[in-house]
């Protein structure tokens, strides 16, 4: 149905996979598989979209709009068999290898495993295993074990084998994140600094309330006040919220958060778009709606310094 020029077009645009094509395999997904199994294909979804995967797309494009679309059966192999394959690919792209048997839901969680894996607060655990003498797939097993759901011995039936430069890449990679951690630590500001974003912070606590990343943060003993480069390895996967309004609120709070982006947090998103992973469409409704949370905080800022002035001068009378 239509050639592959016809075919890119309607799945992307500008290089950006289109919206009205993701809502199209959803859609496929929802209505040609078992509820179960829809929820594996959503969790998959996810994955590729985390690891900024969009081949799937242009393989599910010649799934979806090939002449023979309509054999449901065969088209639903195809379908699954693209999941399957690029689901692989991000495992080879990690030098590990599942056996054939290894289904979905499994290869999904593994690999979203492998995604936290980049966002630690606390490497050490992860570290203390890969310091261990075990066999690479042992370890390996044993740290998809700490993050999900499936046991060690459930991981280790599933892999056929990892190279031991995966493992390695990931250990040099833990160090230096806790090399960052220890410069946390070690940064000071000044108090002039400190008082302004602590005041600005407070506001902006009082007007949005405590369901963004920011409190979380504070929840969890984050201290505010670092550079956002510091933050930003940690939280990242926390920044995008169930809806453009939440990341935007939520990527808001983080730039109030830290000392380098809160007194002009409309030029940090436009510096920090691609590290926070907006982009084309998707990005342009979140710098809509974070200019929209910018100006209710300049207002919010404005009523209360009008009021401050007017409580000053009442009492001066």
């Amino acid at each position: 149905m239509g050639s592959a020029i016809t075919k890119f077009y309607l799945v992307c645009q500008g290089g950006i996979v289109t919206v009205q094509f993701i809502d199209e395999v959803n859609e496929y997904i929802e209505t040609h598989f078992t509820e179960e199994f829809s929820s594996s294909l959503r969790a998959a979804m996810f994955v590729f979209e985390a690891f900024d995967f969009n081949k799937i797309y242009g393989d599910l494009a010649d799934v979806l709009y090939d002449f023979e679309a309509d054999q449901t059966d065969f088209t639903n192999q195809k379908f699954v068999a693209c999941f399957n394959s690029n689901l692989d690919d991000i495992l080879t792209h990690h030098h590990v290898s599942l056996n054939k048997e290894t289904c979905i839901t499994k290869k999904t969680i593994i690999i979203g495993v492998l995604y936290r894996l980049q966002y630690l607060e606390d490497p050490e655990p992860v570290l203390k295993v890969l310091e261990t003498f075990q066999s690479d797939e042992e370890k390996f097993s044993l740290i998809i074990e700490m993050f999900s759901d499936l046991s060690q011995v459930e991981v280790l039936e599933a892999v056929e084998s990892v190279d031991p430069i995966s493992l390695t890449t990931l250990a040099e990679y833990l160090y230096k994140q806790e090399e960052l951690l220890e410069k946390v630590s070690d940064v000071e500001i000044s108090t002039e600094t400190q008082t302004s974003l602590y005041e600005n912070l407070k506001a902006f606590f009082s007007l949005s309330g405590q369901t963004n990343l920011a409190s979380n943060m504070a929840a969890n003993g984050i201290v505010p006040g670092f550079a956002l480069s510091l933050y930003l390895p940690f939280v990242l996967e926390g920044v995008r919220g169930d809806d453009v309004k939440q990341t935007a609120l939520n990527t808001l709070s983080l730039f109030y958060y830290s000392q380098d982006t809160f007194k002009d947090p409309l030029k940090a998103l436009h510096e920090h778009m691609e590290d926070l992973g907006f982009f084309g469409d998707t990005g342009i409704a979140i710098e809509r709606e974070f200019q929209e949370l910018i100006n209710q905080m300049n207002g919010y800022r404005k009523a209360n310094d009008v009021a401050r002035a007017v409580s000053s001068t009442s009492h001066q009378g």
